[in-house]
């Protein structure tokens, strides 16, 4: 139904939470249909095998709670999970795909599959190519839910999509499952190609949960990162980015397929580094062009004036959009009206204002590298919040209809 309410009134600009609060108004009565007991299952999942109804070998027993959660807790979806993870076993041993020592990770591979959100089997299955990378998705995914705090919080911040109520099967299963050292991105990679995904059959509560994974990238992401990774050098807050390969490019048929940035691969940063938290706001700039009395481009040649869309002499940081502007009353807004040689100036002025707080570390414009993982993150998505766009919650763009520039943070909440 919130499908229907979203497609019928997109032109009104009505999506995702839209959607479920326009549904709300008119449907009030909720409850909650109590959940078999696991241990009912466990003995039901047991009697298949003893009847020969289905079979279920060891390491399936061993696995049942993965293997009942998989199946939400359905006595006919158990049946229909077993039915199909060993049909899929056989074809895969009769092929000569599959290692007998697999078995347990196949299992636990099937389960989590079965679990996760759309958005996580098509990060794994789509947007990240490169197996070394998907290998190291899948392990970071464990960590999150499994490992020491300290790894937690390491990466913490690749899986914020997750950590909402509609994602509590995928945290479920990640506590639950294992793999072995044998489960390399090579036999990942094997698992994958002898599994079709696209051919699941969806049930009622499927088909309503896919909604719901829609939503994942539309909710409001929040990040609080480790004192560690995070600090704060002549009043920029600065984020930490660990060193490590990430996903560096457009890939091929994608929604933003550009030929120079083709073909996506996978990018090796050897080192750390810090990026600013935030665009530079009028304040901050002010600062710097008070204390060196810098005179900027556009103060020379004219800056950028929308009304007319040509270049005006008395458009400038100091009047951002028009000759009467002041920047004092939009002072936690971006500084624009800057060129590269304002930028430039500005880096040197601070690297040599806070040398003693800097340390040994510079600061500089990004690379096209450094800025990408910092913007996509690890894994290559579309956003810096996941692979959906949010039309209002997460930027300031035209969708928005801000006309303008907007506070420093506002959409980093």
């Amino acid at each position: 139904m919130q499908g229907a309410v979203e497609t019928h009134y997109k032109n009104e600009g009505i999506v995702g939470e839209g959607a479920r609060d326009y549904l709300e108004k008119i449907i009030q009565l909720h409850f909650d249909i109590p959940p078999i007991l696991e241990k009912a299952m466990e003995d039901y999942l047991k009697m298949q095998n003893k009847e020969n109804k289905t079979k279920v070998d060891e390491a399936m027993l061993k696995r049942w709670q993965a293997l009942v959660a998989a199946a939400e807790v359905n006595p006919r979806r158990v049946k229909n999970v077993i039915n199909d993870l060993n049909l899929q076993w056989f074809m895969a041993v009769n092929s000569g795909q599959a290692d007998p020592n697999l078995r347990d990770d196949f299992i636990c591979w099937q389960a989590l599959m079965r679990a996760a959100p759309r958005t996580f089997v098509d990060q794994i299955m789509g947007t990240l190519e490169d197996k070394e990378r998907r290998h190291s998705f899948i392990m970071d995914a464990l960590k999150w839910q499994q490992g020491k705090q300290e790894d937690k919080e390491l990466v913490n911040g690749y899986f914020t999509a997750y950590e909402d109520k509609d994602s509590k099967r995928l945290r479920g299963m990640l506590k639950q499952i294992s793999f072995s050292n044998e489960f390399t991105p090579d036999a990942l990679d094997s698992m994958i190609y002898m599994s079709n995904y696209e051919d699941r059959i969806l049930s009622d509560k499927d088909l309503e949960r896919s909604v719901a994974e829609v939503l994942d990238f539309i909710h409001e992401l929040k990040t609080e990162k480790d004192a560690e990774n995070r600090t704060t050098i002549g009043d920029i807050d600065f984020v930490h980015v660990p060193a490590g390969k990430f996903v560096m490019g457009s890939k091929e048929g994608g929604e933003f397929d550009y030929a120079s940035e083709r073909p996506q691969h996978t990018v090796d940063l050897s080192y750390d580094y810090w990026m600013a938290k935030f665009i530079l706001t009028n304040r901050q700039f002010s600062e710097f062009a008070k204390d060196t009395k810098h005179f900027t481009t556009a103060e020379k040649e004219g800056g950028w004036y929308p009304k007319k869309g040509k270049f005006v002499k008395g458009v400038d940081w100091k009047h951002p959009t028009d000759q009467d502007d002041k920047w004092e009353d939009v002072e936690d807004h971006p500084v624009v009206q800057v060129s590269w040689d304002d930028a430039m100036a500005y880096c040197k002025w601070f690297n040599e204002t806070f040398k003693s707080e800097l340390d040994d570390l510079i600061l500089r414009l990004p690379t096209e590298a450094e800025w990408e993982k910092a913007a996509r993150g690890a894994y290559g998505n579309e956003w810096p919040w996941g692979n959906e766009f949010d039309l209002n919650n997460k930027c300031n763009s035209s969708e928005g209809k801000e006309g303008g520039t907007t506070s420093v943070g506002l959409y980093s909440s």
